[in-house]
């Protein structure tokens, strides 16, 4: 609205945020594996500690928090990749990554185990509650003049809803003889295999993936169709910028050259490196 637009939000189900957005983790985080990443997660990450201002409403509070957010590995071509990475990041201007030894790792976090070699660590990351969020971002829209019409679908293809569930999962990350067992980090883990007291609920959904793990934001060939879409796995950290830069893209306040806008949708798809793996 802010932008002179009049948005009419259409969604399928009975209500919104009932599918995967209701169960997400909520995790927001500048520990990015590009730089373009990085400049939406910090701009989402400024809405959500200003979430009340920016939405202009108080019912839903996105209840940020944040302990940090530790990536650790086992191996020495896991910590090779990990400095590399804080290198990079330290050339974006995110300069408050801690990158520690794994006798440093485990002195500031003692549930950690032996085989951890090296860790990264930035105290400003954190979680966030998605549905909240997302409640909270529609009723600042509406307050403002949007609306919101559910129980409305815009497609004849029915959607995979009813994911198979991998019921072999949990085993695997429990389960101390696994090779990605949780107890090669933290012991914590195996005392919980032991003691078979490990409960656990298995829910599977999707993630709307690209083959270079970027979203698609902009205009599509359909006059007038503009999409923001396919953040495999970062939608909830990563649209509230993105909802912004379709808004620039919709009303010509953002017209980026041929070939620079590292979202458009008619890109090369060149696979990022997998940089963040332990």
């Amino acid at each position: 609205m802010r932008a002179g637009l009049r948005p009419l939000l259409l969604e399928r189900r009975p209500a919104l945020c009932t599918l995967t957005t209701a169960v997400a983790a909520g995790g927001f985080r500048l520990q990015q594996d590009d730089e373009e990443d990085l400049a939406l997660a910090r701009e989402s990450v400024e809405l959500f500690l200003n979430f009340a201002e920016v939405t202009g409403q108080r019912d839903h509070d996105p209840a940020v928090r944040q302990p940090g957010y530790l990536w650790v590995t086992s191996t020495e071509e896991g910590a090779e990749r990990q400095r590399h990475l804080v290198e990079r990041q330290r050339t974006w201007g995110l300069e408050d990554v801690d990158l520690l030894t794994g006798g440093e790792a485990r002195a500031a976090f003692p549930f950690l185990g032996p085989d951890v070699v090296q860790a990264r660590f930035r105290a400003g990351d954190g979680l966030i509650d998605p549905k909240a969020l997302t409640l909270g971002l529609a009723a600042g829209a509406c307050s403002a003049g949007a609306s919101v019409l559910t129980g409305c679908g815009v497609s004849a293809s029915p959607p995979a809803e009813d994911v198979p569930l991998d019921h072999g999962f949990a085993f695997q990350l429990l389960d101390p003889a696994s090779p990605v067992a949780l107890a090669r980090f933290t012991p914590f883990w195996r005392r919980v295999w032991q003691r078979g007291a490990g409960h656990w609920f298995l829910q599977a959904g999707q993630y709307t993936m690209t083959p270079d793990r970027r979203p698609l934001i902009g205009p599509t060939d359909v006059p007038g169709l503009f999409v923001n879409t396919g953040y495999s796995g970062h939608g909830v950290m990563n649209s509230p910028a993105g909802a912004r830069r379709i808004v620039d893209l919709i009303t010509g306040t953002s017209t980026p050259e041929a070939g620079a806008d590292p979202f458009r949708l008619d890109r090369s798809f060149d696979r990022l490196p997998e940089v963040g793996l332990l």
